[in-house]
């Protein structure tokens, strides 16, 4: 069979390599060659997958799409940034049935649009937190008016984010200020209550088009208070076994309910003994990079298997494990410029992504760390990032 994937970074690196795994040909939609999983697929479609969005290859994301639906037999996505037009027409073709689309446009387009997203939670009776939409204006008069508006509904602090397009803390700010709204201005956003959450966790579902759905164990973030971006993920999450059934119950209903196929996360807070959801992303997600190796089957593989129609894997766990996130700092600054995967030692696994250009706190790569308990993977993590520290000192030094 051969797949599809929108977008072609390392999440559709991985996705490229477990459909090696699977017997799957795949072929990528990518702006530029350079990027990770155009080193990886069978095939690249070179053009723009958004409005607007900068490529070497076909500039309108309609022929872009319509290009790879050509090649293909169905299509997933790596990312959800995706042009309004290209869905449309991609939904033309899905009806038809000339190519099959996993999740369904449907449902893609709904998880990408935030408001939209938390309307539908709210209507399905799922627990969140108290939002509003709101259209940032240009004028500054009109903009504090809208402060205040949130102000009054929301609490003060808020978080603000916009609708569409945002990712590694880009697109999402805490406001205190009519001032801090300003660079959102003329943005279509949503404004959401400050929630006094315990602890942030994930739930990985994986659902077949047959109706079969799965999950993997709660994942336990934390995130970077610079810039709101995932710095480390800690599976099996510290959280009551009674919790996390609940969160894994309450996963699997909202997938279902949705229809999604493939692997969702599902972000939640934890307020007390409550959860409460915050998002969901329509696609394998950051947070599940460490199921490459503390578990039998990862997400990418799971997520190939579910698009293409082959059965799902079984979830298993091979230990406890830590994820850290490798942010762009300058004590790694040459790393990332070669894609690859090395062991520090049998449980310390180390990936980088090979991308190029910096900008403040964006992801170079990741370090996972197996333990016997989530306490000791932590600490060989720790050990492990420091270590990649102090190796880049040494090199640069003797260069």
């Amino acid at each position: 069979m051969r797949v599809g994937i929108v977008g072609a970074g390392q999440l559709g690196s991985y996705l490229c390599h477990a459909a090696r795994r699977l017997g799957l040909q795949t072929t990528v939609l990518a702006s530029t060659p350079q990027q990770p999983a155009c080193q990886v697929a069978d095939q690249v479609v070179l053009g723009a997958i958004a409005d607007g969005e900068p490529t070497c290859g076909i500039a309108n994301p309609v022929v872009a799409m319509g290009e790879l639906a050509q090649r293909v037999d169905v299509i997933t996505f790596e990312r959800e940034n995706v042009s309004v037009n290209a869905l449309d027409m991609l939904h033309g073709l899905e009806l038809t049935g000339l190519v099959k689309v996993a999740p369904s446009v449907e449902v893609l387009s709904l998880l990408q649009n935030k408001f939209e997203q938390k309307s539908w939670l709210q209507a399905q009776g799922f627990p969140v937190g108290k939002f509003v939409e709101c259209r940032l204006p240009d004028d500054t008069a009109a903009l504090q008016a809208q402060a205040q508006a949130c102000f009054a509904e929301l609490g003060r602090p808020f978080v603000l984010k916009t609708k569409t397009g945002g990712y590694d803390g880009l697109g999402v700010r805490k406001v205190d200020s009519a001032e801090q709204m300003a660079d959102f201005a003329g943005h279509d956003c949503i404004a959401e209550a400050l929630i006094p959450l315990q602890k942030e966790l994930a739930v990985l579902v994986v659902r077949h088009p047959a109706g079969e759905c799965i999950t993997y164990p709660v994942f336990e973030m934390d995130f970077d208070s610079r810039g709101n971006v995932l710095r480390r993920v800690v599976c099996p999450a510290g959280i009551s076994e009674v919790q996390a059934q609940r969160a894994r119950l309450l996963s699997k209903e909202l997938i279902s309910r949705l229809g999604g196929v493939g692997v969702f996360a599902v972000e939640m807070f934890t307020t007390g003994d409550d959860l409460l959801i915050n998002e969901i992303s329509p696609r394998v997600h950051n947070v599940g990079h460490l199921t490459l190796e503390a578990f039998h089957s990862s997400q990418f593989e799971q997520h190939m298997a579910a698009a293409a129609g082959l059965p799902l894997r079984v979830i298993h766990q091979l230990k406890p494990a830590v994820m850290e996130n490798l942010l762009c700092e300058e004590s790694l600054a040459n790393a990332e410029l070669e894609r690859q995967v090395h062991t520090l030692n049998d449980d310390v696994h180390v990936h980088w992504y090979g991308k190029r250009g910096h900008r403040p706190l964006r992801k170079m790569g990741h370090l996972t760390a197996l333990g016997d308990n989530p306490r000791q993977a932590g600490a060989r993590a720790v050990r492990g990032v420091q270590r990649l520290r102090d190796d880049h000192t040494r090199f640069s030094m003797s260069a």
